[in-house]
């Protein structure tokens, strides 16, 4: 009668190192995706107003009326204040577009930009 001799089960030792550390990093990416999230959430409600609103009381500047130059044909596409600037986009049907750069504080035209399509 031959005995059969029972090798020792692997241990896989290696292999739990790496889920256990693998569980850890997901536990954390996703604390640190929570506490992002709550940080941005937190600091966007106190972030004030991107343009100050005017104090109480004061008054702003007038520069009186303004002249936009609008060719025929064109049409206002678009209205962005960005700072101290305006632009207006204007557009045309034939797909022409520009746009035109304004100083909110005196009214002054201070540039044109065109966008003329190629043949």
């Amino acid at each position: 009668m031959t005995v059969a001799t029972q090798e020792p089960a692997p241990k896989h030792t290696g292999l739990k190192i790496l889920v256990v550390v693998l569980g850890v990093l997901l536990v954390v990416g996703f604390l640190a995706l929570i506490a992002a999230f709550v940080y941005q959430v937190s600091h966007k409600a106190k972030k004030p107003a991107e343009q100050p609103a005017a104090t109480a009381g004061a008054t702003l500047p007038s520069f009186g009326d303004v002249t936009v130059p609008i060719r025929q044909g064109e049409r206002i596409a678009r209205i962005q204040p960005v700072g101290n600037r305006l632009f207006i986009e204007l557009a045309t049907v034939e797909g022409n577009s520009r746009v035109i750069v304004l100083d909110q504080a005196t009214g002054q035209v201070l540039g044109t930009i065109s966008f003329p399509q190629e043949p």
